[in-house]
């Protein structure tokens, strides 16, 4: 599984199972299941993966199992996640949480815990406590064991950087490429991590001014994304680009990117990823004033539009540049109930809600 040889790991974990059940080990076979789960989330099969991850967590609650009852709950909220439930990620968390104080020797799981916990809270809008979770693991040595956990801190901390308006300080935290080259990460197993952290450079280096910067790591991302035949590096990959050449005004090349961001996302990706391209291709076609072509795109979240902020937000964005009063302020009351800590101001010349 680890060198992406999906198909025979789960040739693998199929004979596995039905020696565990057999056998009747029934704390071994949810611990197998648990690898199955992984390797569905490695294909972009979340909502399987969700449904195998809350089956292991209640077999591990029967059995007492606080370690194994964490990393389940844990990887759960991580899928929901993937698939845009961020409350009830939230809500698999909190059950976590009184499991931890039975682990013995259990501070690696708790750094761990805390990361996912902190992703968790910030897709929740609740970003101060989602920072003051993340700067700490980058000092505890609990960590250093963890394979890619600093430098996956740095990427969420990065983003509430760029989120909160701080370019520069977003920059400065993944600013090294060798971070991102180490090539113990160079497996699809981290191919998500990558390709997150790659996007986010981007982003920061453009949006802090670094214009010459910001394309050359748009040229090495594009290269190492076609090497890989990682879908995770290509989505993200194609949307890093779309989004230079909008930003340099090349709209006629980025638009042909944009479009096939979205059909690989469609295709290969989770629903996170179709909202991240859509969220950015429909922001730009709305600040240009493609309306027609902007419904189209922002019509592809609507059904995550009631679960996800990103997605309302967007949806009020098209409806405030249609002058569609009545929409809008729907769509403003669903943003805000999301909101968290985070800002809904839109600039709009329809009707105030």
């Amino acid at each position: 599984m680890v060198q992406g040889d999906y198909d025979r790991a789960d040739s693998d974990f199929s004979q596995g199972r039905i020696a565990l059940e057999l056998g009747g080990d029934t704390l071994r076979l949810a611990r197998l299941e648990g690898q199955q789960a992984n390797l569905l989330a490695l294909r972009n099969r979340h909502a399987e993966a969700l449904a195998v991850w809350d089956r292991v967590a209640d077999r591990f609650e029967r059995f007492g199992d606080a370690r194994n009852v964490v990393e389940a709950l844990g990887n759960a909220g991580v899928e929901r996640l993937a698939l845009l439930e961020s409350a009830a990620a939230l809500a698999t968390i909190d059950r976590a949480r009184p499991w931890l104080a039975r682990i013995e020797d259990g501070a690696l799981t708790r750094v761990i815990f805390d990361y996912v916990q902190a992703r968790v809270l910030a897709r929740n809008g609740r970003d101060a406590q989602a920072r003051s979770l993340l700067e700490p693991i980058l000092e505890q040595p609990a960590a250093v064991p963890v394979l890619g956990l600093a430098l996956a801190v740095r990427i969420e901390l990065a983003q509430l950087e760029l989120a909160h308006g701080n370019p520069v300080r977003a920059a400065r935290l993944i600013d090294e490429e060798a971070a991102l080259d180490e090539p113990a990460l160079a497996t699809p197993l981290y191919a998500r991590l990558r390709a997150s952290g790659r996007l986010t450079r981007v982003r920061a280096l453009r949006a802090a001014g670094q214009d010459a910067r910001a394309q050359q790591a748009v040229q090495r991302f594009t290269a190492l994304a076609e090497r890989s035949g990682e879908p995770d590096m290509h989505i993200h990959a194609l949307l890093a680009a779309a989004e230079q050449d909008w930003a340099a005004g090349r709209r006629e090349t980025a638009a042909p990117i944009y479009e096939a961001a979205l059909r690989e996302a469609n295709r290969n990706g989770s629903p996170a990823d179709v909202a991240e391209v859509v969220v950015s291709y429909g922001g730009a076609l709305i600040g240009a004033g493609d309306h027609v072509r902007a419904a189209a795109v922002v019509g592809q979240v609507a059904r995550w539009a009631a679960q996800d902020f990103d997605c309302a937000l967007i949806q009020a964005r098209l409806y405030a540049a249609l002058g569609q009063s009545d929409a809008l302020a729907a769509a403003l009351a669903r943003a805000r109930s999301l909101a968290g800590e985070r800002s809904v101001a839109i600039a709009s010349t329809a009707a105030s809600p």
